[in-house]
C-alpha cells in the first residue's frame, strides 16, 4: 500500500511540475511575444482573456477574422463587418464596414454614401483601399474597374458580362510601389542591367489597346508625383496612403468625364 501512495505521489509531483513549466513558457512567451513567429504571435493575440501581444501581430489577429473559407475563392472577406482594425503602425485605427447591401455571401468594402451605386469597383487590395479610411478610399474622394491566359479570359469574360448588361467596363492599371519609385529602389535591390520594371503590365496594356477597350493606366500619374516628390505609398506598406487615393480620384475623375461616363 505504501508503495502505491509512493508511486502515486510520484506522478502527481511529476504532472505538477510538467503543468508549472508549460504555464511558465505560456507566460513567458506572452510576456516577450517579440520572440515568436508573427503567424504564431497572431494565434496568440487572438485569445480572449489572456494576455495579447500587440503591434503587428495583433493586427494579424484581428484581420484574419474578418475573412471566411471560400469553396471558389479560397478566402472571402465576411458581409457584415463593422469593426476597427488595430496594431499596425502605419495605420493603427483602421475602420472596416463591409456589405451593407446585402449582395450574397462575400462582402465588399462598403464606403458608399447611399444604397443607389453608381459603380462598382471589382480588384484588388488597392481597390479595397487597404489602410485608409472609408473617405479617403479613391472612389470616395471623388467619386472604377481595376484590375496572363487566365487573367486575359477574365477580362473577355467581363467584358461580354458587362455589355450584355448594358454596362460600360473600364480597366485600372494599378502601379505597383516599385514601378513608381524605382530610381530610388534600383539603388536598394539588385536588378540585371536593363531590367524592365513594367514588364508585368505590358500583357495589359496591349490587350487593352488591341481589344480597344477603355483602359486608365495610372503609372505616368504617379510617377510624375513622385519626382515631385510626393509620398503616395505608405513608408513600408505597398499600399497607396491617402494622398495615392486622392491622385487616383483625380485621375479617374478626368478620364470619366473627358469619356462622357460620369453622369
Amino acid at each position: 500500500m505504501s508503495g502505491l501512495r509512493k508511486t502515486l505521489r510520484s506522478g502527481f509531483l511529476i504532472l505538477f511540475g510538467l503543468s508549472i513549466g508549460l504555464l511558465l513558457v505560456e507566460f513567458i512567451l506572452r510576456l516577450v511575444p517579440h520572440w515568436l513567429p508573427y503567424d504564431i504571435q497572431a494565434q496568440v493575440a487572438a485569445k480572449p482573456a489572456l494576455i495579447a501581444s500587440v503591434g503587428m501581430p495583433q493586427f494579424m489577429a484581428e484581420y484574419r477574422v474578418l475573412w471566411e473559407e471560400d469553396p471558389l475563392l479560397r478566402d472571402r472577406m465576411k458581409p457584415g463587418v463593422d469593426t476597427v482594425i488595430h496594431g499596425n503602425p502605419e495605420y493603427p485605427d483602421w475602420r472596416i464596414t463591409t456589405d451593407s447591401l446585402g449582395l450574397g455571401p462575400a462582402g465588399f468594402r462598403d464606403t458608399l454614401p447611399s444604397d443607389q451605386p453608381f459603380a462598382i469597383v471589382l480588384g484588388d487590395s488597392f481597390s479595397f483601399g487597404v489602410g485608409v479610411q472609408h473617405d479617403e478610399v479613391w472612389m470616395e474622394v471623388r467619386m472604377l474597374l481595376d484590375g496572363w491566359p487566365l487573367t486575359r479570359q477574365a477580362l473577355v469574360d467581363m467584358l461580354a458580362q458587362t455589355r450584355q448588361a448594358g454596362a460600360e467596363f473600364v480597366i485600372i492599371i494599378a502601379p505597383s510601389k516599385e514601378q513608381v519609385y524605382w530610381e530610388q529602389f534600383q539603388k536598394v535591390a539588385s536588378f540585371l542591367p536593363g531590367y524592365d520594371i513594367d514588364q508585368i503590365v505590358k500583357p495589359v496594356r496591349e490587350f487593352c489597346a488591341r481589344e480597344k477597350l477603355r483602359c486608365i493606366d495610372l503609372a505616368e500619374a504617379f510617377r510624375t508625383q513622385a519626382r515631385m516628390g510626393k509620398q503616395l505609398y505608405f513608408p513600408i506598406d505597398t499600399h497607396w496612403n491617402a494622398e495615392g487615393h486622392v491622385l487616383v480620384a483625380q485621375v479617374v475623375e478626368d478620364y470619366l468625364r473627358d469619356a462622357g461616363l460620369l453622369p
